[in-house]
């Protein structure tokens, strides 16, 4: 015996209701299938007051990005199927359509991994080009991989991949090692020291900072203040943070409401420490409800 729902998700979406009510005003740009799912992610950005009119609605059979998850009692991820076909129609033609024009007026950019490779390399690009910061979200072990071969870095300011993804874009550089195998399951100083090396041959490719989401270890925050160079010896600051204590009811959504808290922070103006808090505190917000992204979030976040 279990409990069945439905909800409006992505990681793109998550994230961009979460700045909405973080009181941000994003623009949300991404494809739906003309189905009833895709009725249902645009009914639920006008009920977030998430400004939805830019989500192009396909007629031609692509069904709504759909992603089945199987929880734990714990709240915990245990298994998910994902049927996401259509995020391929979200290439760089379709980049350089429906989310160029809107680049001028962006202060940031926020985009995942559910874009193929040739549509994150363009988007990349058009903000480096433009000088708009692009905050890139890796998602999974697989698609990290492909954007760095695709070369999405150099285009990137802020990185937010986890321990897995972090190791598999570095393999991605062509670091390799016996440090860079699957993360263990207890924290050593080695491992710390791995972590921070693959950081900084990231940052030695594109990022300004990497925010790497650790679970219940918190985060590890890797940045470089105005360095140029590709080697970057002790120019990388590392600091670590710590989650903060929640009773977890479900994982679904909180590192994307991670990704809101520090977007939303930002754009306020805070620094990279204040924002990393502003960050903790909307995913544990998340953590603690059932929604993929908490009704709670509010800009009473950042007070």
């Amino acid at each position: 015996p279990g409990e069945l729902g439905v909800s409006p998700g992505g990681v793109g979406r998550n994230v961009a209701e979460g700045l909405a009510r973080l009181g941000c005003n994003p623009k949300l740009l991404s494809v739906v299938g003309n189905d009833s799912l895709g009725a249902l992610v645009l009914r639920a950005c006008e009920d977030a007051g998430l400004d939805g009119t830019h989500v192009t609605r396909l007629s031609d059979g692509a069904r709504t990005a759909t992603y089945m998850a199987l929880h734990r009692s714990d709240g915990d991820l245990l298994a998910a199927v994902a049927d996401m076909s259509i995020c391929g129609r979200m290439d760089g033609s379709w980049v350089r359509a429906c989310v160029l024009p809107h680049l001028a007026s962006a202060p940031i950019v926020v985009a995942d991994a559910n874009l193929p490779p040739d549509g994150l390399r363009t988007l990349a690009e058009a903000c480096s080009s433009l000088g708009v910061p692009f905050f890139f979200e890796p998602v999974s072990v697989p698609k990290a991989d492909a954007a760095v071969r695709a070369g999405v870095l150099r285009g990137c300011t802020f990185v937010s991949p986890n321990e897995e993804e972090l190791l598999a874009m570095a393999r991605a550089l062509g670091q390799t090692g016996q440090n860079l195998l699957p993360v263990p399951t207890a924290v050593s100083e080695a491992h710390e020291r791995a972590l921070e090396a693959a950081a900084t041959l990231l940052l030695a490719h594109g990022p300004r900072t990497l925010l790497v989401t650790r679970g219940a270890a918190g985060v590890l925050l890797a940045s470089r203040d105005g360095a140029s160079s590709a080697v970057l010896p002790g120019g990388v600051r590392f600091l670590r943070f710590a989650a903060h204590p929640v009773k977890v009811r479900s994982t679904r959504g909180a590192g994307d409401s991670f990704v809101a808290g520090f977007v939303g922070a930002w754009l306020r103006g805070l620094g990279e420490d204040a924002c990393m808090h502003a960050a903790l505190a909307a995913a544990a917000a998340t953590l603690e409800s059932d929604a993929a992204v908490s009704q709670a979030l509010s800009p009473a976040l950042f007070l």
